[in-house]
């Protein structure tokens, strides 16, 4: 009897320890799966916002570079301006020395 008692507590046992052993496994599974579940979801999230932090970044560099490129231009529109004021008064100058110059030669030419 004894022996017989002690061999159906060993089934026993052992059943539920498969059991437990299952139980255990499932929950597991279980949480993995949602560990997993709420990692994909914390980087889908991360992902949108470094998405839309270098979507801002970016804006901001192209407004910056707009912003550089039209003082630039307005630079280089000054500059231009202003040689082709200094070009002006150089040809000004020039033309009226050489109307002096012919002139001089028209005079010392009716001279003779």
């Amino acid at each position: 009897l004894h022996a017989l008692l002690h061999a159906q507590l060993d089934a026993l046992l052992h059943a539920h320890e498969q059991r437990l052993h299952a139980l255990l496994h499932a929950l597991l599974d279980t949480l993995l799966h949602a560990h997993e579940q709420r990692l994909d979801a914390l980087l889908h999230a991360h992902e949108q916002r470094l998405h839309a932090l270098l979507h801002a970044l970016l804006d901001a560099h192209e407004q910056r570079l707009d912003a550089l490129l039209h003082a630039h231009e307005q630079r280089l529109h000054a500059l231009l301006h202003a040689h082709e004021q200094r070009l002006d008064a150089l040809l000004h100058a020039h033309e009226q020395r050489l109307h002096a110059l012919l002139d001089a030669l028209l005079h010392a030419h009716e001279q003779r």
